[in-house]
């Protein structure tokens, strides 16, 4: 099987067509406790809520219809298919691209949460982990970010949509910097992942501050650089010395994975190219090099787990597609990689239909294909991968 860009646009055309036909809703994988039977079954105890969502996590039967769960909007989707989008317009200059910018754009616009200053987006129904539990709709700075991201690239490649773009980066900054609390110690300060829940992980400090610093770099003086410095200093100072990262700080966050250090590298890399103040770039080089040679077999598999394979997950496969992307001119090894990683992925994970499966385990294949958890995180890191092609 060759990739090409016209392989990868096809991938794409069909991925989009399928996702049209759903309207842009689905289910996810973690979305059991939108179900009013659950809900009930679980007595508000935040333990069977974490073992219902794990049970839906690993039903390869889709037993949400029985279960009263309808398909969902998504805001973090949107924000996938809004960034995917804008890239594909750039490359083909098809105006149903641009069409679907500005759907998704006031999509976003008219619904994110007014309980708080700035804007902010959360998650269509309950959620509960080992961080605690998330209401419906509490703002997450890991979905705010990923808006705040969408409209960065878009700006860039329709100018036109620059102040309305712009405007929504500066108020996703505004709900980061006033509106969540944050962990402070000696080495600086580590974001909240949502109001009210002070969890010390990487990825989400490291994508608010990344959010932070792109704000800064549209409305200089408008952003606590401080705030910046605090916040990038408090990961960085934690990267384990081999280059690699604990999901976050503290003993129960203690396990390396595939697509978290793949979100730590883009943050750092976008930083990076907006301001190289913060930090040497040799955090970047470790970190990059620990991931290529941890987290990719020889045969092509995308492990989950530094030191585990299974489950190849699509989150891990689509991460992987966009983050070697990226990467591909300052390490040309990437290249190589990404290739291996789309082949397996458009061979081994596309349906008929065009929708992406959820996991490939070790004994047999979860096909559920959800909406952001696949669907969206797919269409942006193909239309990424696309765009390398486009300029080989």
């Amino acid at each position: 099987m060759k990739i090409d860009k016209k392989s990868l646009l096809n991938s794409i055309v069909r991925l989009h067509n399928y996702v049209l036909s759903q309207n842009f809703r689905g289910y996810e994988f973690d979305d059991y406790l939108a179900s009013p039977i659950v809900n009930f079954l679980t007595f508000n105890n935040l333990l069977l809520k974490r073992i219902a969502i794990q049970v839906g996590e690993l039903m390869p039967i889709n037993l949400r219809p029985i279960l009263l769960i309808k398909k969902m909007e998504s805001f973090k989707a949107r924000a996938f298919f809004l960034e995917g989008s804008a890239i594909l317009f750039n490359i083909t200059g098809e105006r149903q691209w641009k069409d679907f910018v500005d759907t998704h754009i006031r999509f976003l616009i008219e619904n994110y949460n007014k309980n708080y200053k700035g804007y902010s987006w959360g998650n269509h129904f309950d959620f509960a982990s080992r961080g605690g539990f998330f209401p419906k709709f509490l703002p997450t700075i890991v979905w705010t970010s990923k808006v705040a991201d969408a409209c960065y690239i878009a700006s860039k490649y329709l100018p036109e949509l620059k102040e309305i773009c712009y405007d929504i980066i500066f108020n996703c900054a505004i709900f980061i910097q006033e509106s969540l609390e944050r962990i402070e110690d000696d080495t600086g300060v580590c974001f909240a992942y949502a109001p009210g829940l002070l969890n010390p992980i990487h990825n989400s400090n490291l994508l608010g501050a990344s959010t932070l610093v792109k704000a800064n770099s549209l409305f200089p003086h408008k952003i606590d650089k401080n705030l910046i410095k605090s916040s990038i200093n408090w990961s960085v100072v934690r990267m384990n010395k081999d280059g690699s990262w604990f999901y976050g700080d503290g003993d129960k966050y203690k396990w390396i994975d595939n697509f978290h250090t793949a979100y730590i590298i883009d943050c750092l890399s976008e930083i990076w190219e907006l301001d190289n103040t913060y930090f040497d770039f040799l955090i970047i080089e470790k970190t990059v090099s620990y991931w290529i040679n941890n987290f990719f077999t020889k045969d092509g598999l995308i492990k989950y787990y530094h030191n585990r394979v299974y489950p190849i997950d699509i989150q891990s496969v689509a991460q992987a597609i966009e983050t070697l992307s990226k990467l591909s001119k300052k390490f040309p090894e990437a290249v190589e990689i990404l290739q291996t990683v789309l082949k397996f992925a458009i061979k081994n994970m596309q349906n008929q239909d065009g929708s992406f499966i959820y996991q490939i385990r070790k004994y047999f294949k979860n096909k559920i294909p959800y909406i952001h958890w696949g669907q969206s995180t797919m269409f942006a890191a193909l239309a990424h991968s696309l765009k390398i092609f486009d300029e080989i």
